[in-house]
């Protein structure tokens, strides 16, 4: 009987594996891990896949996932630094890129909050669009 636990080739007679204990109620001679009509007496086919069919992108390969785009963090802080409102734009936020062109970058504070935010990112930083 061969165990369909480990694949252990045991007697006919036995009740347990003799390699892993476990029960051989259900076993039957030859299973799907063995062939023992093709000569190999009771010797595991082993079949060894050399290639993935794995179709997921390793983004460390310069491939973004949709809907992703990298700025460049030295950019914005110099559009922060020298308009009012261009690193907004830059980074595709419209709206708001619009709303600090007519409010002074919200009365100067929003501008030094974005500057403070923006040293602390890595670069290149990464935006949804």
């Amino acid at each position: 009987m061969i165990c369909e636990r480990c694949g252990g080739n045991n007697s006919d007679s036995a009740a347990r594996c003799a390699y892993c204990d476990q029960p051989l109620n259900n076993a039957q001679p030859g299973n799907k891990f063995f062939n023992n009509s093709s000569g190999t007496n009771g010797r595991p086919i082993i079949n060894i896949n050399l290639f993935s069919n794995n179709t997921t992108q390793n983004n460390n390969t310069g491939y973004l996932p949709e809907g992703i785009t990298a700025k460049n963090k030295w950019i914005s802080i110099l559009l922060c630094l020298f308009t009012v409102c261009g690193h907004k734009f830059y980074e595709g936020k419209i709206a708001l890129g619009i709303l600090y062109l007519f409010t002074g970058g919200l009365f100067g504070i929003g501008v030094v909050i974005d500057l403070l935010v923006l040293l602390l990112k890595p670069n290149p930083y990464y935006l949804k669009k």
